[in-house]
């Protein structure tokens, strides 16, 4: 499972930088990358979205009250 996540984040950040690049044009991309660019947004922004209901369908187990560490600190 760890596997998939880490290729699963590499990809990410793969597709990321790509839409970054895509936007301010940092490196010119070679014209057979170009040729792919609608389907590389859509499966970028489809990432995306599974990204965000992941982050959102997560439960973390072992939270911190804020409260609780401000008076540990004080």
């Amino acid at each position: 499972m760890r596997g998939k996540k880490f290729l699963f984040f590499i990809l990410c950040l793969v597709l990321g930088i790509y839409l970054i690049n895509s936007s301010f044009e940092f490196y010119i991309l070679p014209k057979y990358i170009t040729n792919f660019d609608n389907i590389l947004k859509v499966v970028s922004g489809v990432l995306i979205i599974i990204g965000g209901l992941s982050v959102l369908s997560s439960k973390k187990k072992d939270t911190i009250d804020l409260k609780e560490l401000a008076k540990q600190f004080s």
